[in-house]
């Protein structure tokens, strides 16, 4: 199923901020695009994987496997997702 983003709908980079601030137990305003993933210890690549997984979903794409290896900011996942969502459905290694 792809998701398709309407006018008055919230974009791509307002609903990953959404999902990482709801994973992270942060408000919106508290994730900016330049916050790294590595900040916040040992359980980063567990709620990483849970955020992808939930993105992946709620678009109904799928990003690429080794994406984590290249996501460091919010803005690189951000990107990941764009670049997913633009690919038809996957993510470019």
């Amino acid at each position: 199923m792809m998701a398709f983003l309407f006018l008055g709908h919230p974009s791509v980079p307002q609903i990953v901020k959404h999902t990482v601030a709801e994973v992270f137990g942060f408000t919106e305003k508290d994730v900016s695009e330049k916050m790294a993933f590595e900040r916040f210890g040992g359980e980063d690549m567990l709620n990483l994987s849970e955020i992808i997984c939930e993105l992946e979903q709620r678009f109904g794409v799928q990003v690429d496997d080794l994406a984590e290896m290249r996501i460091h900011t919010v803005r690189d996942l951000i990107e990941e997702v764009q670049a997913a969502v633009a690919g038809n459905g996957v993510s470019k290694p």
